[in-house]
Formats: structure tokens, C-alpha cells, sequence
């Protein structure tokens, strides 16, 4: 080298890999850029999870900001996947500590908007769920926080950051497509399923992603690592080594592939639009087997799969305290046909409660001869307010109206009849029933005072007071009503998973004083306690309730006549006759209470929605479905856990039956694996027997021996195996090994027996 000169680069010089086989030196070897090589997959695994997730939240049409959450992804991206660039393993786990720490402080920070955030996607969909699906369960998660804008943005950013960390590991280590779509793809079931489609731009984006990984992993050129060390090392040194490397303008034709890609999938869109999609499109036999379990994991999420203790709603008869959780089937239990006349809930009645007993409402001696088919139901159920409100219709008087609804019972419980308030019970049909609305409760009804309305047990006192003093309202409260409905939708929360009633205990007092949350006869059952306690005659209903959403979402029978189904006074004016699917869904329990000049009137004290009162959010309801909660007892008397099952002849059988059926699988696998490698070296081609079982040899020892794991040609690791076992005649071995396996020529069956019978030695030395 000259003082000011170049120094001269030898290419005359040749890299002996193993064995004689030797390997021209490169003339151009270029130190691979480590940073070069990590970037562009954090800009796929930004495509990806900006593509996914974005799609998700654009199908079910939710507000959020996409530009700061796609700036803080790609940022985030490009961090996780520079970390691998670091040649020092501890350089990047101080990297995702330190990212960590940050992590959990900003959720800690921001833990009310997350949680908002998440229950107001999962609102999202189950409204569009249930707009679907016909449902109306008139639940939703708490949100916490009103800015859904802001919320779900946040909540974007975390979801988003948190698949980045997963997905880059994947995709810096192994670049991974099936993870990749796995996890974008995942993302998109839920919005298909239901017919939601999309946004094209978050597709794309989803789409290029990957391309570009694919491209990726079938080039190979996103490894690095060892080989790249190992290079660098070797250039320090100064000694020749092959060394993997990669020219970093082969990202261009990447990213260019990918793009084109993309362009064209999204020019098929052009020529296949969505319009035409929902024309043609038709459900298929999967997804109608599947409708049912989804539409159950809409109502009640990750306890739909937890088939123990639930009931599928319906009517129970007054009957309280038995039921861990309610899992409707949504299958339609009673099909209504009436012209709409309200927008208020349509209430059918069928049960009526009035002594309050051991976690039960029973009937008044009165009405139980209904059953025995009597009239006295008629008389003592509304037959004189509705007489009442049909004299004023017929007098004219202002905002009175006649009507007649058609209830057909399709799989609702046939011991009750379902009919509308104020009902004129004329004949013995039970299923067209003639009423009288009492709109508002604008009419004068008169009558006299209900009996037995007014008794409270005396072991509900304590609670029932404790509530009311609470609330702060007396008896003769002109807003005492308001104030009891108001107080239980604030401060309890309505939840299809009550948990399980502990043993001896009372629904209304546990559910005042302890559990705080549950479905709606345990709000009407509180409610009528505390009316009584106030003086204020009540009662305990139950039958089906559905609100204007189920009324929208009917279907409209123009073959028939208004007139024939309405006349008089209506709040929406003249509509058309409506048939409603009403589902288990719709089964209700709600409150009547008697007040002077109004007569019965009704009252839901039941929430719409999953109120916040006990922090009852998204992750809490998602912790629920791992614990039995409330108060599975396991201390004292366990009967009321029934476990006799576990030592019954049908247990045991059924443990037998696995464990024979898992023994038999691994006998299976294991005589499989014999029996594909005997038949590996029993060929007719001596050469393929030879190499086979050589093969296998190499395999076994590899695990286990990492001096030989670094062998690369078969005359060195023959070589290898040889020394350790102490064969002497080395040469002559590996000189008919080559010549059985590498000459076109068949060998000699006595060089065969021998090369074979000197690599069983081996194998049988090692074991």
C-alpha cells in the first residue's frame, strides 16, 4: 500500500468451505446494514396492524381520529424493529423495558378512557349485532367518559401498539405470513359476519403488507444475525468466511411488488362493487349453524361458552334465586301483529305476583282460579279500567282509541296467556286480543284500592329501609316514584350474569345490599318491596316487552287493514300493521303500581343500559367469565355445590375412555414414525437406503453434539463418527460410502453390507 494510495484488494484468492470444495473470494463484499434491514419491517408491520385494525373500526362505522394513531403505530413500528439492529441482545431488552415501563404508566394514566374507549367499540357492535340478528336486549357496556371520539382513538393507539410488539417479534425472527394474516384476519371476521364491510384504504394498506412479507419471506432476504456477526467478526480479523449478506435496494423492488399488488386488487374493486356484492350474496350452511352461538356471545360475551347454570330467559313464573346467568337463544317466541300507535314499550302481560315469599312471587288467591278457568282474572286483573276506557272511546272523548293485536305463541311457555294492557276479555280467545290503550295515563280510572299490595317480609325491612334512606324520599313523596327508579338505574347495574345466589340467602336483600347488579326481576322485585314500604300499592309482573327497534325492524303487512287493527287517538299518526318477532330476549319483568284516579300503571325500574355504579366495565365483565363470582362458597356445608357427578360410573367411564384414547394416539404416532423410517432404507435403491439411514444418524447426533452440528460435508462428519467410535479403517469407509452414494454405477452388495453394517455400529454405540 502506498503512503497516499489504495490498498490493493488479492482476488486471486480462493475460500476452502470443506472437503476440496473451494469458492472464489467476492470482489465486491459489502457490510450488510443492520438498520436498513430492520426498518422495512417495521413499515410492514405498521401496513398490517394499521390495516386491521383501522378496517375493524371503519366497518362498524365508529368516529376516531386515524391520523395520531397511525403516527404513533408507524413511530412504535419503527422502534420495535430497530431494536433488532442491535447486535447485543441486552441492548434490546433494555430497549422493551424501557418501552414497557412507559406502557404501563400511560395505561395507568389513561385506564378510564381505555375502558370507555373499549365499551364503546363493543357497544357498536352489539347494536349492529342485534340491528342483524333482530335483537333488542337494551344492554350496553359503562362509558365512563362521554368523548367517544377521544376515547376510541386512545383505545386504538393501545390495542394497536400492543399487536405491533407481538407481530414485529414474528416477523423480525421468521417473518411469518401465516401469524400476520392470522392476526389481521382475526379482525375481520366479526365485521363480515355481521355484513360490514371495511374501508378499501385500511384493506389496502392490510393487503401490502402482506405482499411485502411475502415477498420477504420467500427471498430470505430478512434474515440477518449470526451471519451478519459472523461477517463482521471475519472483517476485523481479517480472515476470509462466507458471510450472508443482502443489497439493501432489493427494499425497492419490495415495496414496488407490494404496491403493485395492491393496485391491482383494488382495481378489481372497480369492476365488483359492494352493490353487487350484497345482491348476489347468500348465506351459507356454516354460517347458519353458527348464528345462534354468535348471537348468544353478543348478549352475553366470553359466558355464552359456559354452558353450566343458565337459563334461557323466558318466563319463570315469579319463581327467583336458581338462576346463575341468562343466555337467551333468541329464537322468536312470540309473533305479534298490531298497528303502532306509541312510542313507548309494548308491554304483554302474563304473570302477576303479589305475596312475596321465600325468593318467590305468588299469585293472590284470587287470580289462581284463572287456572282452574274462571273469570275472576277478568275482574280483578284491569277488566274494569278497560270497561272504563272502552265507554270513553265510545263517548268520544278526546285521545281515547280502540285496538286489537294478534299474539301467536310460537316456543313461549304455554301455560300463560300473553295479551296487552287493558284488555276486553269478551270470549276465550287467547290469541286476538281487543284493548284500549290508556295513552299517558291521561284517563280518569276509577275503582277501588288493591288488597294485599302493601305487605313487606319482615326479613327485607332492614334492606328496603337502609335503600330509602339512601334515596332520602318519605312516604307521600309526590316524586317518590321518580326517585326509587332513578336511584336503582344509578347506583345497581344491569347484568346478564348475576352469579350464583348463596346458600340461604334472600334475591331482594342480597341483590340491595351485596351483589348490586342483576337482570330484571331483580330490579322490579326491589322496586315493588320498596313502593309497599312507601305506601304505595305494588305488584310483581312478568311477561314480553319490545320497544320501537323491534317495531322497525318487524315487517310490514300491507295485506292488511288499518282500520281493522286501530281506530281513535294515535301519538304516530296513521301507520301500517306491523308483525313483530318477539325472541326470549324480550322476555321482562317490570313493576305495576296502583295510584288514585289512574288505576294501575306501569313502571320499569329496570336500566337500559350497564350502569357504572359498581365499576362493572368491559375488563371487569371479562375477568367474570374466569371466576365463579358472586359467592361460590367452599368452606362449611357444600351442598349446594353439587359434585356427585365426578364419582359416578359415567365419569369414570369417560376418564377411561380419554386416557385409553390418548395412549392410543401416542402408540399410534410412535409406531408411525418406526415404521416411516424402516421404511426409508428398505427400498430397492441402495444409494437413497444408504443415504436415508445416514441421514438419520446425523439427525440423532446433531441434538445432542454441537462439535458435529458444525460439519458441513458428509466426508468430515463420516470422518467424525468414525473417530468416535474407534473404527480403524476410516479411509476404505468413507471411500465406499462415497461410491455407493455419489456413482451413477450400482454398488457392490459387499461394500453395501459393509458401509451398512459400520453405520449401525455407530447408531447402536450412541444409544
Amino acid at each position: 500500500m502506498g503512503f497516499l494510495g489504495r490498498k490493493k484488494v488479492k482476488t486471486d484468492l480462493n475460500i476452502e468451505l470443506s472437503g476440496g470444495l473451494f469458492l472464489e473470494r467476492p470482489r465486491n463484499a459489502e457490510k450488510q446494514n443492520s438498520l436498513l434491514n430492520c426498518l422495512p419491517k417495521g413499515v410492514l408491520c405498521f401496513l398490517v396492524v394499521f390495516g386491521s385494525i383501522g378496517g375493524f373500526i371503519s366497518a362498524f362505522d365508529i368516529e376516531c381520529n386515524y391520523i395520531l394513531p397511525a403516527v404513533i403505530l408507524f413511530l412504535s413500528a419503527m422502534y420495535f424493529s430497530g431494536l433488532f439492529a442491535f447486535s447485543k441482545g441486552y441492548h434490546k431488552d433494555i430497549g422493551y423495558i424501557l418501552f414497557f415501563v412507559f406502557y404501563v404508566l400511560a395505561i395507568y394514566l389513561l385506564e378510564a378512557y381505555v375502558n370507555s374507549g373499549f365499551s364503546a367499540i363493543i357497544n357498536e357492535i352489539k347494536q349492529h349485532g342485534e340491528v342483524y340478528f333482530g335483537l333488542n336486549t337494551g344492554t350496553e357496556f359503562a362509558e365512563r367518559i362521554d368523548d367517544r371520539y377521544l376515547t376510541v382513538t386512545i383505545t386504538f393507539i393501545f390495542i394497536g401498539i400492543f399487536q405491533i410488539i407481538v407481530l414485529n417479534i414474528f416477523l423480525s425472527n421468521y417473518m411469518s405470513l401465516k401469524f400476520a394474516i392470522c392476526m389481521a384476519l382475526s379482525m375481520y371476521v366479526f365485521p363480515l359476519y355481521l355484513r360490514e364491510e371495511p374501508r378499501l384504504f385500511f384493506v389496502l394498506c392490510m393487503l401490502c403488507g402482506f405482499a411485502g412479507i411475502y415477498i420477504f419471506k420467500n427471498s430470505g432476504h430478512f434474515k440477518y444475525g449470526k451471519s451478519r456477526r459472523g461477517y463482521e467478526k471475519t472483517a476485523r480479523s481479517k480472515a476470509l468466511e462466507v458471510a450472508y449478506t443482502q443489497h439493501n435496494k432489493v427494499y425497492a423492488g419490495v415495496l414496488l411488488a407490494a404496491l403493485c399488488c395492491t393496485l391491482f386488487l383494488g382495481m378489481c374493486t372497480v369492476f365488483y362493487d359492494e352493490f353487487q356484492f350484497r345482491r348476489t350474496y347468500t348465506e351459507n350452511r356454516y354460517k347458519s349453524a353458527t348464528r345462534d352461538a354468535v348471537a348468544g356471545f353478543l348478549m352475553l360475551g366470553f359466558r355464552s361458552f359456559d354452558r353450566n347454570a343458565y337459563s334461557r330467559g323466558g318466563m319463570s313464573g315469579g319463581k327467583l334465586g336458581d338462576i346463575v346467568a341468562i343466555r337467551p337463544d333468541n329464537e322468536t317466541d312470540l309473533v305479534v301483529r298490531f298497528a303502532p300507535f306509541s312510542g313507548d314499550p309494548v308491554y304483554l302481560k302474563a304473570y302477576t305476583g303479589t305475596f312475596y315469599g321465600d325468593n318467590e312471587w305468588l299469585p293472590d288467591q284470587d287470580l289462581d282460579a284463572w287456572a282452574a278457568g274462571s273469570d275472576s282474572l277478568y275482574e280483578n286483573d284491569m277488566r274494569g279500567e278497560a270497561i272504563q276506557l272502552e265507554q270513553a272511546y265510545h263517548a268520544g272523548e278526546e285521545k281515547q282509541s280502540r285496538a286489537v293485536m294478534e299474539i301467536e305463541n310460537k316456543d313461549a311457555d304455554p301455560a300463560y296467556v300473553y295479551y296487552p294492557y287493558f284488555t276486553l276479555f269478551d270470549d276465550a280467545q287467547t290469541d286476538r286480543f281487543t284493548f284500549y290503550p290508556n295513552i299517558d295515563y291521561e284517563a280518569e280510572i276509577t275503582g277501588e284500592e288493591p288488597q294485599h299490595c302493601d305487605e313487606v317480609p319482615f326479613k327485607n325491612l332492614d334492606a328496603v329501609d337502609r335503600v330509602i334512606a339512601d334515596i332520602g324520599v318519605r312516604a307521600g313523596d309526590e316524586d317518590a316514584v321518580e326517585r326509587v327508579t332513578a336511584y336503582l338505574k344509578e347506583n345497581y347495574s344491569y347484568s346478564y350474569n348475576p352469579g350464583r345466589l348463596p346458600r340461604g340467602a334472600d334475591v331482594v336483600n342480597y341483590f340491595l345490599n351485596e351483589n348490586k347488579k342483576g337482570v330484571c326481576y331483580h330490579f322490579a322485585s326491589a322496586a315493588v318491596l320498596i313502593f309497599r314500604r312507601l305506601g304505595i300499592p305494588a305488584r310483581y309482573v312478568e311477561g314480553y316487552a319490545f320497544g320501537v327497534n323491534s317495531v322497525v325492524g318487524g315487517t310490514v303487512k300491507e295485506e292488511l287493514d288499518y282500520d281493522d287493527y286501530y281506530s281513535g287517538y294515535s301519538q304516530l299518526g296513521r301507520t301500517a300493521v306491523m308483525e313483530v318477532e318477539v325472541t326470549d330476549a324480550n322476555a321482562h319483568a317490570w313493576v305495576e303500581i296502583y295510584k288514585e284516579g289512574k288505576g294501575w300503571m306501569v313502571v320499569d325500574p329496570t336500566p337500559t343500559a350497564i350502569e357504572d355504579g359498581s365499576g362493572d366495565d368491559f375488563w371487569r365483565n371479562f375477568t367474570d367469565f374466569w371466576r365463579d363470582k358472586p359467592g361460590l362458597e367452599l368452606t362449611g356445608d357444600l351442598s349446594a355445590l353439587n359434585l356427585s357427578f365426578l364419582n359416578s360410573n359415567e365419569m369414570r367411564l369417560i376418564l377411561a375412555l380419554l386416557f385409553g384414547l390418548a395412549a392410543f394416539i401416542l402408540v399410534v404416532r410412535l409406531a408411525r414414525r418406526q415404521i416411516l423410517n424402516w421404511r426409508g432404507w428398505h427400498t430397492g435403491d441402495s444409494a437413497q437406503n444408504l443415504l436415508w439411514y445416514y441421514r438419520d444418524i446425523c439427525r440423532r447426533r446433531a441434538r445432542h453434539d454441537e462439535a458435529f452440528r458444525k460439519l458441513s460435508a458428509p466426508s468430515e462428519q463420516l470422518a467424525y463418527l468414525l473417530r468416535q467410535c474407534g473404527t480403524t479403517d476410516q479411509d476404505r469407509v468413507i471411500r465406499c460410502f462415497e461410491k455407493i452414494c455419489f456413482c451413477p454405477a450400482q454398488p457392490e452388495r459387499e461394500e453395501y453390507d459393509y458401509v451398512l453394517g459400520v453405520l449401525k455400529k455407530i447408531r447402536k454405540r450412541r444409544r
